[in-house]
């Protein structure tokens, strides 16, 4: 029917999915849509990619960034942002790097949101002398230091080994 055919509906469906970290439901919206001809979007990969992220799916993550480059889609600093919450969600500080690193690359500047992430992933290990430098990183660049990055810090300093 004409009702099942608008992207609205589906993106809907999809935007449920991803806060849900429903992965699997969000790429069936994706195929869906691309079924019925629609124009697929940056925004649509980056509730794709935040199901993958909730769902703590790396890979999948990972692999529908690749897809949106397949497509010639431009990542946004969404799209960065969710595939390095994947990785901070699975406590790999190194993938997260990596894949902040990889957007610089490609010319997307870090946000607040960014370095915290970082924050967030060496504070579950513990490793303050990391979140302090990515604080400094933060003011050196203007940005401002919010709530979450005195948190890290304060998770880290609680778990550093020796305290």
């Amino acid at each position: 029917t004409a009702a099942n055919s608008d992207p609205d509906c589906f993106i809907s469906k999809l935007k449920a999915c991803s806060h849900r970290g429903d992965a699997i439901g969000a790429e069936r919206q994706l195929l869906l849509l691309e079924q019925e001809g629609h124009d697929i979007t940056v925004e649509i990969y980056n509730y794709i990619i935040h199901a993958c992220a909730t769902s703590r799916d790396t890979r999948r993550a990972e692999h529908h960034l690749g897809r949106m480059l397949e497509l010639g889609l431009k990542p946004s600093i969404v799209t960065y942002n969710s595939v390095m919450n994947a990785y901070s969600a699975v406590g790999d500080a190194g993938g997260a790097e990596a894949w902040m690193a990889r957007m610089v690359k490609d010319g997307v500047m870090p946000t607040e949101v960014t370095y915290g992430t970082l924050c967030k992933v060496f504070a579950h290990h513990g490793l303050v002398d990391e979140v302090k430098a990515i604080m400094a990183t933060v003011e050196r660049r203007g940005l401002e230091l919010n709530e979450y990055f005195f948190a890290s810090l304060i998770a880290a300093c609680r778990l550093a080994s020796p305290p």
